[in-house]
């Protein structure tokens, strides 16, 4: 009720407004009018600086109460911003149908099929003869022409980019490998791709490219895991081949590059993984006792340098490269470090052996005193001095110890 009386007191004041009153609000209802158009077509990004002029001119107008002018302005505002809509809305056709035509081109260079995308065209171009009026539809018309375009251009560049990028990991695994079948039948099928891009069934070329592609970077992956496994184990193979170990690699690298070129991945990357952990073990133990082997002749050279004939230990030595090579490894570190402690102690040794044979040259010169037979002993004695001379110091400190014991017995 009282929503009522306000709205009849409200018409009854409308209607008993001065003239100028009514003129000012009539003004500004157009004026708000305008405004809303305006805005409208700026929104479609259409310039519409000069309606908007057009619209400030009125509005000063009205303020200073010169309603008839601001009418007029507000008219011509209007005008301004319709005109400036049919221009702008034709230009945005124009381009479009431009856009679309480029595109058919492209399409056409592609060897792609254009019909629908050029019936969209033709309405389009049909559109923007009719008027403002067909504008619209045109716009339409050249949209779903370029949607048509754009999804067949971009199919075929996609399968174009898959087909490229199929290529260059089966040329990755070729330069590797090239006589897997895999490969062979994957080029078959790359190749038949553009059979059926040559046909225009080019959605149809997408689905293959797709699964192709998948397939054949999932091939690769599994490819490069085993190849990497081998590689390891050739590099241990090689190591066994400059150190100059005795034990068979090479056969184990054979055979897991056969099982990978008859594509059981899976079989010939365990194998090399095992081959490279056996083989990893035995060269560590080689090289440990090889170390020894080494540092143990390197001693024996020293000696000799300082004029010293170092028999007994080059004969042990001789022993403990012998285990090294039939892979003894325990047995290669003792016997050189016993070789390596024999060179190390032979000044002290020479000298112990040395006073020992003039111990025994002294007891012989004893008995000879006593007119005893002493050409036994002289043998052993002699015997004794050559195993010295050749540096055997432990062979002739065992005949002096046997000359004393004969001395003792009798």
């Amino acid at each position: 009720m009282e929503t009522y009386l306000c709205y009849l007191v409200h018409s009854q004041a409308g209607r008993n407004l001065p003239i100028w009153g009514r003129k000012k609000r009539e003004a500004e209802e157009e004026l708000s009018s305008a405004k809303k158009l305006i805005i409208k077509v700026k929104k479609k990004g259409i310039d519409t600086s000069e309606a908007q002029e057009l619209y400030k001119e009125a509005k000063r107008a009205i303020k200073n109460g010169k309603y008839g002018i601001a009418a007029k302005k507000i008219e011509e505002a209007k005008k301004s911003a319709k005109k400036a809509y049919a221009k702008g809305i034709k230009r945005k056709l124009e381009l479009r149908i431009s856009k679309l035509k480029k595109k058919i081109k492209d399409m056409e260079a592609k060897n792609l099929d254009s019909e629908k995308a050029n019936k969209k065209l033709k309405k389009a171009r049909t559109s923007l003869k009719a008027g403002i009026k067909s504008y619209k539809e045109g716009l339409k018309h050249a949209k779903e022409g370029l949607k048509i375009a754009q999804a067949k251009v971009q199919a075929f560049n996609k399968v174009s980019s898959l087909q490229a990028s199929t290529s260059a990991m089966l040329r990755r695994i070729e330069d590797q490998n090239p006589d897997l079948s895999k490969i062979k039948d994957f080029r078959v099928r790359l190749a038949k791709l553009d059979d059926v891009k040559a046909k225009r069934e080019i959605e149809e070329a997408l689905v293959q490219a797709q699964k192709l592609n998948a397939e054949v970077k999932i091939f690769k992956e599994r490819y490069f895991k085993v190849y990497e496994a081998i590689s390891a184990l050739k590099k241990v193979v090689a190591d066994v081949e400059v150190l100059g170990a005795n034990i068979d690699a090479q056969s184990k690298l054979d055979e897991a590059m056969a099982l990978l070129s008859s594509q059981k991945f899976k079989t010939a990357r365990k194998l090399a993984f095992e081959s490279t952990k056996e083989i990893s073990d035995f060269l560590s133990k080689y090289r440990d006792a090889k170390y020894h082997v080494d540092m143990a002749q390197e001693k024996v050279l020293e000696v000799k340098g300082w004029g010293f004939s170092a028999f007994d230990a080059e004969k042990t030595l001789n022993s403990s490269k012998e285990a090294l090579n039939e892979n003894r490894f325990e047995e290669a570190i003792e016997r050189s470090k016993e070789a390596k402690e024999k060179a190390s102690t032979i000044r002290e040794r020479h000298a112990h052996s040395l006073e020992l044979i003039h111990s025994a040259r002294d007891e012989i010169a004893k008995i000879k005193t006593k007119g005893a037979d002493i050409t036994e002993y002289e043998d052993i004695i002699n015997k004794a001095e050559d195993e010295f001379n050749r540096g055997d110091y432990g062979a002739s400190d065992e005949k002096i110890k046997g000359f004393f014991e004969m001395i003792i017995k009798q």
